[in-house]
């Protein structure tokens, strides 16, 4: 009768095994915060592509500039006497 005494006592630190295992499962949530930051940082990068796209509409505004230049030279091959500065298409500067 004593030997099947010390058996219960067996079956008494199994239980205590099944508690440690409960507290790793904690620390794997926390790593599951950490991806959370990850997704943010990815939002900051979509919001960089979009400065790009607004200096590509600058260019287009120097080319609009380049077509107003043409226009200018040709009045003042029109009306010399109005002193317009501004590149020829033959690219001599006309004062």
């Amino acid at each position: 009768m004593l030997s099947g005494n010390r058996e219960q006592g067996t079956g008494n630190r199994e239980q205590g095994t099944g508690n440690r295992e409960q507290g790793t499962g904690n620390r794997e949530q926390g790593t599951g915060n950490r991806e959370w930051g990850t997704v943010n940082s990815q939002q900051g990068t979509v919001n960089s592509q979009q400065g790009t796209v607004n200096s590509q509409q600058s260019t287009v505004n120097r080319e609009q500039s380049t077509v107003n230049c043409q226009l200018s030279t040709s009045y003042y091959y029109l009306y010399p006497s109005q002193g317009v500065t501004c590149n020829s298409p033959l690219g001599v500067n006309t004062t």
